[in-house]
């Protein structure tokens, strides 16, 4: 059962669902197993899990530092009532199958909210749950980033308005450095509002906004204007009115910050253009555009020095100023890491527009294959790695 009985005072008896973190202490063995598997993830700092069908019955998987790897496999025969067993507990409709579904649960005593995806695959319902660390830190400067990024970042809360542009892959800290960025400026002195689908995490002092089907970025965005804000987050520009919205909101006096899928700090400029952005309002009103990736961290326990040979390789291609000691990971791991990797470090890449023979052009003031090759030189990430790319 996922409800208790509940008397009132008039004694009329309702029923009061059992939350997601009581389902999981039931005694059943499916609620033990998906306990186990939620306390490892937390335990080993994972991004996701994985709840995927398969031929063989259901692979249990955890996301660690940008790699999966596998929990446990459970046999076939248990696979349905497992996948039932996630649905009860997280709250999707147990009587609807065949549909995508979308959900979030909270776990207080773990310290981790869940957001649940379910879709339908040929071996039955997979189900991806990201966890949300409710102990995550929020403080740029323990963020990782080196002092250089870190000082482009605190320019940009100086800011007084203008366009704020991150972008990268989906887990690539996008959303952790906005955040970062909006609890530096300080809510308790302005009005800073947010524009979320969904809201991930939820921060004192923000006024955060859920946009869904009924109510756009576009449509939050016309009515955030209204309310007087100083500070606007536009969680990701996905169609052109959106675009123009945000810029107009910049040349109002605004500072906007939002995402963007692009693979680089030019190409954000060039899909704000191709969304209809005029040239001219780009480069009056463009700050910065920001380009952010997570790389793997060698594990400080058991990485190992590089070999001479391939020290040779990367001083040829990148030189030897400012290099510390090249390391590569450890392909059996230690008990302290997964695999030889412990740890991921942020790498940024940005440009702005600059005067150049009296026009607005953008230029790249770090690359991100210059900002991975200045933490290898720190030893931080797996000198191989940039080898390959390399040559």
């Amino acid at each position: 059962m996922s409800s208790l009985g509940v008397q009132h005072e008039h004694g009329i008896t309702v029923a009061k669902r059992r939350t997601a973190e009581q389902l999981l202490h039931d005694e059943g063995p499916y609620a033990r197993l998906l306990h186990d598997l939620v306390s490892a993830a937390k335990m080993r700092g994972a991004s996701d899990i994985h709840i995927e069908p398969n031929e063989q019955g259901v692979a249990l998987r955890l996301r660690v530092d940008g790699n999966l790897s596998l929990f446990k496999q459970v046999r076939p025969q248990h696979r349905e009532s497992l996948i039932l067993e996630v649905k009860r507990i997280f709250g999707l409709a147990i009587g609807i199958s065949g549909r995508p579904q979308d959900g979030r649960a909270a776990l207080p005593a773990l310290r981790l909210d869940l957001r649940v995806s379910l879709l339908p695959t040929h071996f039955g319902e997979k189900i991806v749950m990201r966890l949300l660390n409710l102990d995550a830190t929020f403080a740029l400067a323990e963020l990782g980033f080196t002092d250089a990024e870190r000082s482009v970042l605190e320019a940009a809360i100086g800011l007084e308005d203008g366009v704020v542009v991150i972008s990268g892959p989906t887990g690539s800290g996008k959303t952790r450095t906005l955040y970062a960025l909006l609890k530096a400026i300080g809510p308790s002195k302005f009005n800073i509002v947010t524009l979320e689908d969904p809201i991930e995490y939820r921060i004192e002092g923000l006024n955060q906004v859920p946009v869904s089907k009924k109510m756009t970025f576009a449509d939050a965005l016309r009515s955030v204007l209204r309310q007087d804000p100083d500070v606007i987050l536009v969680g990701e520009v996905r169609d052109a009115e959106t675009a123009k919205l945000c810029f107009q909101a910049a040349e109002t006096g605004h500072l906007v910050f939002t995402t963007l899928h692009a693979n680089g700090a030019i190409e954000v400029i060039e899909r704000l253009s191709g969304l209809g952005v005029e040239r001219l309002v780009l480069e009056s009103n463009l700050r910065l555009s920001i380009a952010q990736r997570l790389e793997q961290k060698v594990c400080l326990a058991c990485g190992l020095p590089a070999s001479p040979a391939d020290e040779i390789r990367f001083r040829k291609k990148h030189g030897a100023e400012g290099i510390r000691l090249l390391k590569t990971k450890s392909a059996g791991g230690c008990p302290e890491c997964s695999a030889g990797i412990k740890g991921r470090v942020p790498v940024l890449e940005w440009a702005s527009f600059e005067n150049h023979e009296g026009r607005r052009v953008p230029k790249i003031h770090q690359s991100l294959d210059a900002a991975r090759v200045h933490r290898t030189r720190l030893g931080e990430i797996d000198c191989l790695e940039v080898i390959r790319e390399s040559f």
